[in-house]
Protein backbone atom coordinates (compact mmCIF):
# COMPACT_ATOMS: atom_id res chain seq x y z
CA UNK A 1 0.00 0.00 0.00
CA UNK A 2 1.50 3.46 -0.98
CA UNK A 3 1.13 6.59 0.71
CA UNK A 4 -1.47 7.69 -1.56
CA UNK A 5 -3.50 4.76 -1.02
CA UNK A 6 -3.39 5.15 2.64
CA UNK A 7 -4.68 8.80 2.49
CA UNK A 8 -8.21 7.05 0.70
CA UNK A 9 -11.07 5.94 2.03
CA UNK A 10 -11.79 2.81 1.25
CA UNK A 11 -14.88 3.61 -0.91
CA UNK A 12 -11.56 5.53 -2.38
CA UNK A 13 -12.17 8.75 -2.36
CA UNK A 14 -9.54 11.15 -0.32
CA UNK A 15 -10.03 11.50 2.88
CA UNK A 16 -10.05 15.36 4.18
CA UNK A 17 -8.90 16.65 7.01
CA UNK A 18 -10.04 19.92 8.73
CA UNK A 19 -8.58 21.99 11.32
CA UNK A 20 -10.61 23.39 14.32
CA UNK A 21 -8.98 26.66 15.59
CA UNK A 22 -9.41 27.25 19.35
CA UNK A 23 -12.16 29.66 20.67
CA UNK A 24 -10.59 32.03 23.82
CA UNK A 25 -12.67 32.35 27.00
CA UNK A 26 -12.98 35.86 28.51
CA UNK A 27 -11.02 37.30 30.88
CA UNK A 28 -12.37 37.51 34.15
CA UNK A 29 -11.23 40.30 36.92
CA UNK A 30 -13.12 38.92 39.36
CA UNK A 31 -14.97 42.79 39.00
CA UNK A 32 -18.01 43.29 41.05
CA UNK A 33 -19.65 43.88 37.33
CA UNK A 34 -18.71 40.71 36.25
CA UNK A 35 -21.02 37.74 37.02
CA UNK A 36 -18.43 34.52 37.89
CA UNK A 37 -21.19 32.09 37.65
CA UNK A 38 -21.98 33.04 34.14
CA UNK A 39 -17.77 33.51 33.04
CA UNK A 40 -17.64 30.14 34.36
CA UNK A 41 -20.56 28.50 32.41
CA UNK A 42 -18.91 30.20 28.97
CA UNK A 43 -15.55 28.74 30.22
CA UNK A 44 -16.71 25.55 30.46
CA UNK A 45 -18.13 25.59 27.36
CA UNK A 46 -15.17 26.80 25.36
CA UNK A 47 -12.74 24.27 27.36
CA UNK A 48 -15.25 21.86 25.46
CA UNK A 49 -15.14 23.00 22.02
CA UNK A 50 -11.56 23.04 22.66
CA UNK A 51 -11.39 19.66 23.74
CA UNK A 52 -10.01 21.05 27.18
CA UNK A 53 -9.86 17.98 30.17
CA UNK A 54 -9.56 19.01 33.64
CA UNK A 55 -6.65 19.08 33.81
CA UNK A 56 -6.04 20.98 30.81
CA UNK A 57 -8.99 23.77 32.02
CA UNK A 58 -6.78 24.34 35.65
CA UNK A 59 -3.60 25.00 33.40
CA UNK A 60 -5.15 27.11 31.34
CA UNK A 61 -7.63 29.14 33.24
CA UNK A 62 -4.57 31.53 34.72
CA UNK A 63 -4.35 32.49 31.25
CA UNK A 64 -7.99 34.15 31.46
CA UNK A 65 -7.84 35.46 34.81
CA UNK A 66 -7.07 39.43 35.62
CA UNK A 67 -6.67 41.64 38.65
CA UNK A 68 -8.24 40.43 41.18
CA UNK A 69 -8.93 37.21 40.28
CA UNK A 70 -5.62 36.88 38.73
CA UNK A 71 -4.39 37.80 42.42
CA UNK A 72 -6.93 35.35 43.94
CA UNK A 73 -5.01 32.55 41.74
CA UNK A 74 -1.57 33.28 42.73
CA UNK A 75 -2.44 33.51 46.40
CA UNK A 76 -4.40 30.09 46.34
CA UNK A 77 -3.05 28.51 43.35
CA UNK A 78 -1.75 25.45 45.64
CA UNK A 79 -5.07 24.67 46.93
CA UNK A 80 -6.38 23.77 43.43
CA UNK A 81 -5.77 20.40 43.51
CA UNK A 82 -7.84 19.50 40.90
CA UNK A 83 -10.64 21.65 38.72
CA UNK A 84 -13.35 20.67 40.89
CA UNK A 85 -11.20 22.70 44.14
CA UNK A 86 -10.88 25.38 41.92
CA UNK A 87 -14.05 25.88 40.65
CA UNK A 88 -15.32 25.46 44.30
CA UNK A 89 -13.39 28.18 45.54
CA UNK A 90 -13.82 30.52 42.75
CA UNK A 91 -17.67 30.02 42.96
CA UNK A 92 -17.28 30.89 46.93
CA UNK A 93 -15.12 33.80 46.63
CA UNK A 94 -16.49 35.48 43.64
CA UNK A 95 -20.10 34.35 42.86
CA UNK A 96 -22.64 36.60 44.75
CA UNK A 97 -25.52 33.82 45.05
CA UNK A 98 -27.15 35.73 48.02
CA UNK A 99 -26.99 38.94 46.36
CA UNK A 100 -28.35 37.66 43.01
CA UNK A 101 -31.56 35.72 44.87
CA UNK A 102 -31.98 39.26 46.19
CA UNK A 103 -31.92 41.15 43.51
CA UNK A 104 -34.25 37.99 41.53
CA UNK A 105 -36.66 38.40 44.37
CA UNK A 106 -36.95 42.28 43.75
CA UNK A 107 -37.77 42.38 40.41
CA UNK A 108 -40.79 39.35 40.68
CA UNK A 109 -41.87 41.67 43.30
CA UNK A 110 -42.30 44.59 41.06
CA UNK A 111 -43.29 42.41 37.50
CA UNK A 112 -47.13 43.46 36.45
CA UNK A 113 -48.77 41.83 34.39
CA UNK A 114 -48.67 43.71 30.41
CA UNK A 115 -51.64 44.14 28.75
CA UNK A 116 -52.81 41.85 27.05
CA UNK A 117 -50.69 38.93 28.50
CA UNK A 118 -52.19 36.13 29.70
CA UNK A 119 -51.58 35.09 33.18
CA UNK A 120 -51.15 31.01 32.48
CA UNK A 121 -47.45 30.52 31.32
Amino acid sequence: MTVEDSDKKSDGTPTILTYQFPRNPCVFSGDEKQDASRWLKDFERIASYNHWDDQMKLANVVFYLADTARLWFDNNEDDFTNWAAFQESLEKTFCRIEENRRQAERLLQTRAQLPGESSES
